[in-house]
């Protein structure tokens, strides 16, 4: 769920806060105060985007202090991808999880509270993951849904037209729709969009790593 910046700031007390940005830029830029530094590498594989066991990411929410009963909010910067990226493996973890749409610079443009120090989570986390698997398309499952369900590419025109792209077989799966993850983002934060898909239809969005179809779904 997409929340605005002042609705965070008025539930401060009330959120378990998680800070996807690198742990440098959570430390020297600050951070809201009692946000955890939530690093996405430590949930998902960045070199190949596959997500971390179910065990693993139980162990790391344990960590971040997350449980059963707690309202997350997830929030970024730059470009968004690391948050979104974040909530979504929450989601499918089963938890519903609050995205704060504006990103950290406009937290600090507006002179809004800011910490430096390293945040300790608030209490002991329980929080299991219990995969939905529902939000997650598999290679075989997008296979057997070509033609039935509407596909969407999230990645930039050039890529989806094979003009460029890093792996050795270039362009799109067929059929596929190209909807490209930078009209989703701003300057100062997340562009929530109703792309006028058939509501009545599935969608699977699919990138590269996960990153940027994560900012689309």
């Amino acid at each position: 769920m997409i929340v605005s910046i002042e609705w965070v700031r008025d539930n401060l007390n009330n959120l378990v806060i998680l800070d996807a940005r690198p742990y440098v830029r959570y430390m020297m830029s600050g951070h809201i105060p009692s946000a955890i530094n939530a690093q996405v590498s430590k949930v998902m594989d960045i070199s190949t985007g596959a997500i971390e066991s179910v065990e693993t990411l139980s162990e790391v929410f344990t960590k971040w202090g997350l449980s059963n009963d707690s309202r997350i909010l997830v929030y970024d910067e730059y470009d968004g991808q690391l948050g979104a990226r974040l909530a979504w493996i929450l989601e499918y973890c089963g938890k519903e999880v609050y995205v704060m749409r504006e990103f950290f610079d406009e937290w600090i443009r507006l002179s809004y509270p800011v910490s430096f120090r390293l945040e300790k989570p608030r209490g002991e986390g329980n929080l299991k993951c219990s995969p939905n698997e529902s939000v997650r398309a598999t290679h075989e499952y997008t296979l057997n849904s070509l033609g039935k369900s509407l596909i969407v590419d999230a990645r930039s025109p050039e890529e989806y037209h094979g003009v460029m792209g890093e792996f050795p077989v270039s362009g799109h799966i067929p059929a596929s729709l190209n909807m490209p993850w930078l009209q989703f983002v701003g300057q100062r934060g997340y562009k929530p969009l109703d792309p006028g898909l058939d509501k009545s239809r599935e969608v699977i969005v699919y990138c590269d790593y996960g990153l940027r179809a994560s900012i689309v779904y």
